[in-house]
C-alpha cells in the first residue's frame, strides 16, 4: 500500500493504511499478495529465502516512479520471467481483484466512483486495454518486490539446491519422511 501512496499521492486511497475508510481496501491489498503467490506456484515456482544478488539488483524504490513499461521489463529480468507467464499472472490477479470487486456491488462504469461503487476496469482480461493490462503487469512486479524486500523470492524448480546429505536440513528432513 505505501508504494501505491508513493506513485498515486493524489489518488483518492492514497492514505495511511489505518486511515482506509474500508476493510474492503485492506482486504484488497491481502487479496492480491495471496493472488500473486498462488498464481507464482500455478507457474511452477516456489518460495525460497531471499539471498544476497551477485550484482546490484534493480532499486525498488526508484522503480515506484517508473513508467509501467520500465517496471515491467526490469521485472522480466530481475524475476527471471518471460512475457507470456508476467501476463499469466496479471490476468489471474486481475480476475482475482475483478471478482472482489464484483462481488462487493460494484459495477463497470465508465469512470471510477467509490461513491456508487463504478469502475472503468471490471471488464475480463481479455477486454482491457493494452494501458490497463500494463499497469497490471506493473503492480504484479512491484508485488514480487514488495514480497522481495519482505525476504521471499520466487525460485523456478531448478533454481533450488537439494540439501546435501550432511546438512542439518537434509537429517531433519530424512527424519520428518
Amino acid at each position: 500500500h505505501e508504494r501505491y501512496r508513493r506513485r498515486f499521492p493524489d489518488a483518492a486511497l492514497a492514505m495511511p493504511w489505518a486511515e482506509l475508510p474500508r476493510e474492503f481496501y485492506r482486504d484488497s491489498n491481502r487479496r492480491q499478495l495471496h493472488s500473486i503467490l498462488d498464481a507464482m506456484v500455478a507457474l511452477g515456482r516456489s518460495w525460497a529465502p531471499t539471498r544476497p544478488e551477485p550484482g546490484p539488483g534493480p532499486d525498488p524504490d526508484r522503480l515506484a516512479s517508473a513508467a509501467a513499461t520500465v517496471r515491467i521489463e526490469a521485472g522480466l529480468a530481475f524475476f527471471d520471467l518471460n512475457r507470456a507467464e508476467l501476463e499469466r499472472v496479471a490476468e489471474q490477479e486481475h480476475e482475482s481483484w475483478r471478482r472482489q470487486y464484483l462481488g462487493d456491488g460494484w459495477r463497470l462504469g465508465s469512470s471510477r466512483d467509490d461513491q456508487r461503487r463504478r469502475h472503468p476496469g471490471l471488464k475480463p482480461w481479455a477486454e482491457l486495454d493494452l494501458d490497463a493490462r500494463r499497469k497490471t503487469m506493473a503492480g504484479v512486479v512491484d508485488t514480487l518486490f514488495a514480497l522481495r524486500a519482505l525476504g521471499y523470492r520466487s525460485v523456478r524448480p531448478s533454481a533450488i539446491s537439494p540439501p546435501s546429505a550432511s546438512s542439518p536440513s537434509a537429517s531433519t528432513s530424512a527424519l520428518a519422511t
